[in-house]
């Protein structure tokens, strides 16, 4: 909501300024006039480029995700870093980075604040894909999200993967010391 807000704003603001500045050279009556066509013409670019529907069985809830666990004693404020590493077919390795960015508008409809894919230096088969989710609690709600349509893109990923390996994932708390650092000091 707050990537619409700003965009709503900004275009606001400089669609003001446009519009001012070409009344002041143009004249009030033909920008009024632009105006009034682009707002006639806007629902009808609507009929040229329409939103792909998604069939409402694709939007079901997955359900079968396991739940992340904390270790006892751990504290889980902040946010959290999720890493999922992946190994490659050999020679499937590009193929599977597409098919991960494809997967990130799921990860980030879901939850992550921010996401990126990584390839290792020395094993180029071997993809971490990592996003960011703003605490403990919404990585363990970002779980309940998951569609079927988000499992079948992350299968897709899978069947890229070496026979038999399973994505490792380690989920990375924000470092923030232990009450015994602060009772040493």
């Amino acid at each position: 909501m707050s990537f619409y807000l700003i965009v709503f704003q900004g275009g606001n603001a400089i669609g003001s300024a446009v519009m001012g500045v070409t009344a002041q050279h143009a004249g009030l009556s033909p920008v009024l006039l632009a105006a009034a066509a682009g707002l006639a013409l806007g629902p009808l670019a609507a009929l040229r480029w329409r939103f792909r529907s998604i069939r409402p069985d694709e939007l079901l809830p997955a359900g079968d995700w396991p739940a992340p666990h904390l270790s006892d004693g751990v504290a889980a404020d902040g946010p959290v870093m999720v890493a999922v590493r992946y190994e490659a077919q050999p020679g499937k390795e590009d193929e599977l980075i597409a098919r991960l960015r494809h997967a990130r508008y799921s990860r980030r409809r879901t939850g992550a604040t921010s996401w990126r894919a990584w390839r290792e230096a020395s094993q180029p088969g071997v993809i971490l894909e990592q996003f960011i989710v703003a605490s403990w609690v919404e990585h363990e709600r970002q779980h309940e999200r998951i569609t079927r349509r988000d499992q079948d893109r992350l299968d897709q990923v899978q069947m890229l993967t070496v026979e038999g390996s399973e994505p490792t994932v380690t989920h990375w708390l924000t470092a923030r010391p232990g009450p015994q650092a602060d009772s040493e000091s």
